[in-house]
């Protein structure tokens, strides 16, 4: 595999990756949202800071347990591929 071929299929896994992680960003909010936390919204008051707090946590959830070992793994087989 060339460099440049290298290079364009990281492109490509990197914006796959990024266009799942608002896949799954969308879905997390509706299951989190609709489902799970319709009921304590109502005893919160259905506040939108609250809103905003749990799809934040949850994203950064998402982030750090799914995208970051993927960035972590693509960079370590870039880092592999040149040694």
């Amino acid at each position: 595999m060339t460099p440049e071929e290298l290079q364009i299929a990281i492109e490509k896994a990197s914006n796959d990756i990024h266009n799942l992680t608002l896949k799954l960003s969308r879905l997390e909010y509706e299951v989190v949202y609709k489902y799970s936390l319709k009921p304590r919204m109502n005893l919160l008051r259905d506040s939108y800071l609250t809103r905003s707090f749990i799809v934040l946590g949850h994203s950064i959830l998402v982030n750090l347990f799914i995208v970051l070992p993927i960035y972590i793994t693509l960079f370590l087989m870039v880092v592999f591929a040149n040694i």
